[in-house]
């Protein structure tokens, strides 16, 4: 048998557009990895983003961020990020514009003071029947974000950076 590596993205890949995993994805990445090949998660996601219980079905390892960061092995192999420059550059356009982000890093996602009630007017429609609401009314997604303004950013851009 030839042994493969198999890359899987998580947005309707591995959870449904209800942000569900089926029981059969579990069960195709436990068959595969029993058969000796590598699983894969590939994902625009940073690995601070990757929810816990998708984590759970077990991987070999794991490309993020669009293919700046990728572990394997228990560790980080690639780590490409923006220069602390940049980082202060683009927070300062985007704050002076109005414009509501966020930062990802391998560890953390910090969002402008805005982000989140943006990102909930723009989803209102798709999260009125959805399991995406949690029982305190957060939404699964917004866990991952920490929320800060200029001075949030300027402490924390470094670690953004890298």
């Amino acid at each position: 048998m030839t042994r493969r590596i198999v890359f899987l993205d998580i947005d309707g890949t591995l959870i449904d557009e209800q942000e569900r995993i089926q029981p059969s994805t579990v069960e195709a990445v436990s068959r595969a990895r029993a058969a000796g090949h590598l699983v894969f998660i590939c994902t625009g996601r940073s690995r601070a983003e990757i929810y816990p219980q998708i984590l759970d079905i077990g991987f070999d390892g794991i490309v993020s961020a669009g293919g700046s960061f990728v572990w394997f092995g228990g560790e980080t192999r690639v780590s490409r990020t923006m220069s602390l420059a940049d980082v202060t550059f683009a927070i300062d356009v985007f704050t002076r514009s109005g414009i509501d982000f966020y930062v990802q890093s391998d560890s953390a996602v910090i969002a402008s003071p805005g982000f989140r009630a943006h990102l909930r007017r723009l989803l209102a429609v798709d999260l009125a029947d959805s399991d995406r609401v949690e029982a305190d009314g957060a939404l699964q997604f917004e866990t991952f974000f920490e929320e800060g303004g200029a001075s949030c950013f300027a402490a924390t851009s470094a670690r953004c950076a890298s």
